[in-house]
């Protein structure tokens, strides 16, 4: 084990496999998976999920 600080950028930039969580309207968690794209220069995290899920619904709806 190390004793190096915990980056959470390193692991974004690393990272092939993601998981969406959003509430449904009846207060139920909806997870659904997504593949991350972390842009390091812009600070910015991309996602690009499959099909029309209640996770996609959910955050589009702000």
């Amino acid at each position: 084990m190390t004793d190096s600080p915990f980056n959470p950028r390193a692991l974004l930039a690393d990272a092939r496999l993601g998981v969406l969580a959003t509430i449904k309207s009846n207060g139920m968690p909806q997870l659904s998976p997504v593949t991350p794209y972390y842009d390091a220069d812009a600070d910015v995290i991309y996602v690009s999920m499959t099909g029309i899920s209640a996770a996609m619904r959910s955050s589009r709806a702000g």
